[in-house]
């Protein structure tokens, strides 16, 4: 081998039954290869993961071990420097290049270290040569976050089709050569999924889960809910009165005191930590002395409450700041689901001249979308945004929202030219993560007649994609280094 061939990338099936030597679970192994111009595969790097399907990238969760093997086919005997393989991790966002946050490197073999049957060789005979490989990947990395260091977990992977950036995690087998010869390098991308897990509900949520029945609302289970701040929903109605409605919002998460106001209130299931491929309960309760207003406000198709994610790669992501104080040009909101609403149980009531609706309702939580992270130049949040209703007839007044607590947040979005209409009358941080609390699995207990909602494209991303250059090179390649 005077020469290490040519090559063509490519990938081919190795499924095994003990896919994943060195992890307690299944999985596949996945495969790819160098070839050279006779469609020899002449070095094959062999990963085994938790991917149920041997054709698709390898994915890792948190404290799992990377482990695999390379194989190198020598046709003519060469010196070569080391062969070596690595995990490497980075952010890249458009026109720039990739910004690494994690390096770790292993040498399998030069000629001061023996090959794996104990041999000490200065070259590489024609032959066949395999090389395990075990990498553990840390907890955490040392990132610099402004100007100071800091440790951080490792942060999930995150890309997507025309996204304005990547988290990308890759394992790399190089063939160094001596003098001015070029290395080879064969590198595919791989998932990483941290384990984390939402918090349990309370333990009457819990009950009514695991038994399937209905969840209780705030009210039989107070501590199982979490109460926004109520709000006033003022305007005018078919051009001839004046009328004013109260929100309120629940949901689950930590359960705080009641505002027992005339307007609207909203509550978030406790805690406000949701699983990926969940349906995130809400309860909606609307009040006032307008009869006809009341109608239209609670009729499903007027409620307008929004999943929006948020990410932020600038220098301050990590900062908690409003959304107002941040740069367009790294900030980028996206509104990912929509609440779907059904008349409760508890109905309607009356006390004196106000009249009071109870609305049930859930926000799908899809496996698709990605966890929150707190991550230097690359943070995900995600929060519950109630946008001022649409019903036939209704105007709202200029300033027709007025939260009924000290700490109610910031509507001042970044938002396209219609933000007078989307301004959220109230909004509310939720964190997203992989997996469920331990035998917990929220499930949608929306009725049939209103499932046709969920399917539907809310999908609204905001910000500037100020720089065209849209340089990703995906993902998985092999090349000349």
């Amino acid at each position: 081998m005077g020469d290490l061939p040519g090559y063509s990338r490519t990938t081919q099936l190795a499924s095994s039954s003990n896919a994943s030597r060195g992890n307690d679970h299944s999985g596949s192994t996945y495969s790819i290869s160098l070839e050279d111009g006779r469609a020899r595969k002449w070095l094959t790097l062999y990963v085994h993961s938790r991917s149920p399907n041997p054709t698709s990238l390898p994915c890792f969760y948190q404290n799992d071990k990377i482990t695999g093997r390379v194989d190198l086919d020598i046709l003519q005997s060469e010196s070569l420097k080391a062969i070596t393989i690595k995990v490497t991790a980075g952010t890249t966002f458009v026109g720039q290049e990739e910004d690494e946050f994690l390096n770790i490197e292993n040498e399998l073999w030069s000629p001061s270290v023996p090959l794996p049957d104990g041999s000490n060789v200065s070259k590489l005979e024609r032959g066949i040569y395999s090389w395990p490989f075990l990498i553990t990947l840390p907890r955490e990395v040392e990132v610099l976050d402004g100007k100071v260091k800091k440790g951080f977990p490792l942060p999930a992977t995150f890309s997507e089709r025309a996204g304005v950036g990547y988290l990308d995690y890759k394992l790399t087998v190089t063939i160094k050569r001596k003098a001015l010869r070029v290395n080879k390098t064969l590198v595919t991308s791989f998932a990483y999924v941290p384990m984390v897990r939402s918090q349990p509900p309370s333990p009457m949520l819990q009950r009514a889960i695991k038994e399937n029945r209905p969840l209780p609302g705030p009210e039989d289970d107070p501590a199982g809910w979490h109460v926004l701040p109520a709000v006033n929903v003022r305007g005018t109605l078919f051009d001839s009165r004046q009328v004013e409605v109260t929100c309120t919002v629940r949901s689950i998460l930590p359960k705080l005191p009641d505002i027992l106001i005339t307007p609207l209130q909203l509550a978030l299931a406790n805690p406000l930590t949701y699983a990926r491929g969940i349906s995130a309960p809400v309860w909606l309760t609307l009040t006032g002395t307008d009869v006809q207003a009341l109608g239209l406000f609670s009729s499903p198709s007027a409620i307008r409450l929004f999943l929006v994610r948020s990410l932020a790669t600038g220098l301050d992501a990590t900062m908690e700041l409003d959304d107002s104080e941040r740069r367009t040009d790294n900030f980028f909101l996206e509104t990912v689901s929509k609440g779907v609403f059904w008349p409760s149980a508890d109905g309607s009531s009356r006390e004196g001249r106000k009249e009071t609706r109870v609305l049930q309702g859930e926000v799908e939580v899809k496996k698709s979308f990605k966890p929150s992270c707190l991550f230097p130049r690359f943070t995900t949040r995600y929060h519950m945004e109630l946008r001022p209703f649409e019903a036939p007839g209704f105007v709202p007044a200029a300033s027709s929202t007025t939260a009924m607590a000290s700490s109610r947040a910031s509507s001042k979005s970044k938002l396209p030219s219609n933000a007078s209409s989307m301004a959220p009358l109230l909004k509310h941080p939720v964190k997203i993560v992989n997996f469920p609390a331990p035998g917990i699995v929220l499930r949608s207990h929306m009725p049939p007649e209103y499932a046709q909602e969920k399917g539907a494209d809310y999908n609204n991303s905001v910000g500037l994609l100020e720089n065209g250059n849209q340089r990703f090179y995906h993902h998985g390649a092999a090349g000349d280094r």
